[in-house]
C-alpha cells in the first residue's frame, strides 16, 4: 500500500473578494506566484516474478517549487524546481538505497550522478484545466517507460511536482460522484470521485483509481513485458476558488 501526502503552500494570495465561495472551472494563477509543495511517500510494494514473492520498502522526501513564468492564451508556463530529494528502499530486485540530495557525498554517488537531471529546473506548459501540455513531437521512450516502471516496482515512483491542481465538473454538490477514465500506451486507468464535503473555499474529494498496464517496451536491448494492476485511494483538500490541491 502506498500511502501519499502532499502539502502545497503558496507563495502569494491570489484568491481575493470575486471568487469568494465560488467554484472556478479554471485554474487560477498569477505571473510571478511561486507554489511550494512537499511530497512524502511511505511505500510497501508487493510483486509476484518467476513464481516469487517479494516485498519493498521505502521511504521518500521530495521538496519543489512551481513558478509561473507566464500566462497565455492556452493556459500558464511554470518552472518546476525540485529543491530537495530523500529516498531509503530495502527489499525487492534492487540493493538497499539510502540517498539523501543534501549530502555531497551522495550527489557523487552513481545515484546522485543518474538523478542530477531531475533536480534541474524544468519549463511546462499546464492548460487552463490544470493538465500538462504536451509538445506534439513529445513520445514515450522504451527506455523512459522501463525506468518509470522500475520506479514504480522500487515504491519511489510518483507523478511529480506538477500534480498539484484538480477542477471540480461545473455544479456538484457534497457528496455527488462522477467518473474518469483515458487509455493509452497500454496503460488503462479509471477514476471515481467522490465530493465528501464542501468548507467554505474547500472541498474535500475522495479518488479511488484503477489502473492496468500491459506494455512490452524495450530496455538495455532486451524485451521487457510489463503487466501491472493497481488500485489507490486519496484524499485531497481543494481549494474550489483556484483549483489548486492543497493538501493530498
Amino acid at each position: 500500500m502506498k500511502k501519499i501526502t502532499i502539502l502545497i503552500f503558496t507563495a502569494i494570495t491570489i484568491a481575493n473578494i470575486s471568487f469568494a465561495q465560488k467554484t472556478t472551472d479554471r485554474v487560477i494563477l498569477n505571473k510571478g506566484q511561486k507554489i511550494l509543495a512537499t511530497t512524502t511517500i511511505n511505500g510497501n510494494v508487493s510483486m509476484e516474478m518467476m513464481g516469487q514473492n517479494m516485498e519493498t520498502i521505502s521511504e521518500s522526501f521530495v521538496s519543489g517549487t512551481l513558478e509561473v513564468k507566464n500566462v497565455n492564451t492556452m493556459g500558464y508556463i511554470l518552472t518546476n524546481t525540485v529543491n530537495k530529494m530523500k529516498v531509503k528502499t530495502k527489499g525487492g530486485m534492487a540493493p538497499a538505497m539510502d540517498f539523501d540530495s543534501d549530502k555531497k557525498e551522495d550527489m557523487n554517488s552513481e545515484m546522485g550522478k543518474a538523478i542530477k537531471d531531475n533536480l534541474q529546473p524544468k519549463d511546462m506548459e499546464i492548460g487552463f484545466n490544470g493538465n500538462a501540455i504536451e509538445k506534439k513531437d513529445t513520445k514515450i521512450d522504451d527506455e523512459d517507460m522501463a525506468k518509470a516502471m522500475q520506479a514504480i516496482m522500487s515504491g519511489t515512483g510518483d507523478k511529480g511536482m506538477a500534480d498539484v491542481f484538480m477542477l471540480l465538473p461545473v455544479g456538484k454538490k457534497a457528496g455527488e460522484v462522477w467518473l474518469d477514465s483515458s487509455n493509452a500506451n497500454g496503460i488503462k486507468i479509471n477514476s471515481t470521485y467522490s465530493l465528501k464535503k464542501i468548507n467554505g473555499n474547500e472541498g474535500t474529494i475522495i479518488i479511488n483509481t484503477i489502473s492496468s498496464i500491459n506494455k512490452t517496451v524495450n530496455a538495455q536491448g532486451a524485451e521487457l513485458t510489463i503487466t501491472m494492476d493497481s488500485k489507490i485511494s486519496s484524499e485531497s483538500i481543494v481549494d474550489l476558488t483556484t483549483g489548486l490541491i492543497k493538501e493530498r
